[in-house]
């Protein structure tokens, strides 16, 4: 059946296979690229028929040929051809032929029928290549860090080889150097042979200070914004105050209760500064216990433009500097509620 089908194609004019070539069915239609060839010369003829009827089009319109856009050709289409049909697909377009029609592929397999591309049967072989690409420069820089930390990092004078039961000795000598009570005064020698690996806890968090600014009465004040799960809350915060607080133009007596109170309260008690500030705070929706963290978040924020470092290490170290992200867990199936049981 197959020679019969190679001796129709060859007698509609297209040129037979060579019979020395062992080609599988599936591959032919690739190996003869006379068909390609042909539908990319029929593509360079639409795409000058698409320019010509360009250039014709905007000079019916006043438009200029080299400058007129997508959009430009659609609304003169809209206006020329005005169409009442209900679909879309229906009323008349101007479109590049690349969009109208599909794209050839090239041959992926080779004149044996096999794939080009090892991960060719995967279906989407450039995705799984740049994941592929990706695991494995994972994995070397994995190895090379299991490298420096198995045998450290030295100066640039120890740049020849050790072994590895110098290296543990070289490092007994150090860590022995390094216990002593006086060690301190050997420092330079022995940061010689030490990296930091991580910087600091305080460098890791630190927490950008706002700045001080002056109203109207050259009065201090800073401004910060504090956030609870997705809702957050700005915050003025004026010196020498006298501990008045304004939430969404309430006062904190009148719109939250004791608990809520107690929360926002937290940074001054902290900082030993209780009454010595004004508070005015806006919210943007969340209910009472959302708005409480919020406006506490943004206080502890403003206070950082006007306490010592001291106390901006305790802010920290109590949580009062980060963002609570934490969300409402949802309820289950058969339970009262997130982690409740039935009793």
């Amino acid at each position: 059946m197959i020679s019969r089908r190679l001796n129709s194609v060859a007698g509609e004019g297209v040129k037979e296979l060579p019979d020395k070539l062992n080609i599988q069915p599936l591959s032919k239609s690739f190996v003869s690229s006379r068909k390609i060839v042909q539908i990319k010369i029929k593509m360079d003829i639409e795409i000058e028929k698409y320019e010509l009827g360009k250039r014709h089009l905007a000079n019916m319109m006043g438009f200029d040929a080299d400058a007129i856009t997508k959009e430009d050709i659609d609304n003169a289409i809209r206006y020329l051809f005005p169409s009442g049909l209900f679909s879309l697909k229906s009323r008349p377009i101007m479109k590049h032929p690349d969009e109208l029609f599909p794209r050839i592929k090239s041959a992926e397999f080779d004149t044996d029928g096999r794939p080009f591309h090892f991960l060719f049967y995967t279906l989407n072989a450039s995705f799984y290549q740049i994941m592929f690409d990706c695991a494995e420069k994972t994995d070397a820089l994995q190895r090379y860090e299991d490298a420096q930390l198995r045998k450290g990092k030295f100066s640039s004078e120890e740049a020849h080889f050790i072994f590895l039961f110098k290296y543990e000795r070289f490092l007994s000598a150090m860590n022995h150097l390094t216990d002593q009570s006086y060690s301190l005064r050997e420092k330079d020698f022995i940061m010689k042979f030490r990296r930091r690996m991580c910087d600091e806890a305080t460098t890791l968090l630190t927490v950008s200070t706002p700045e001080i600014l002056y109203d109207e009465w050259n009065r201090k004040y800073a401004v910060a914004v504090g956030k609870r799960r997705k809702h957050s809350a700005t915050v003025k915060l004026y010196a020498n105050g006298t501990g008045k607080f304004s939430v969404d133009n309430l006062e904190l007596c009148d719109f939250f209760s004791q608990e809520s109170r107690a929360v926002m309260l937290t940074p001054f008690l902290t900082a030993e500064c209780l009454g010595m500030y004004d508070v005015i705070a806006e919210t943007t929706g969340g209910g009472e216990s959302t708005k409480a963290g919020a406006v506490r978040h943004g206080i502890a924020l403003a206070l950082c433009a006007f306490v010592s470092e001291e106390t901006k290490m305790k802010l920290r170290l109590n949580g009062l500097l980060t963002w609570d992200r934490r969300r409402h867990e949802r309820k289950k199936v058969a339970q009262p509620g997130a982690r409740k049981k039935w009793t």
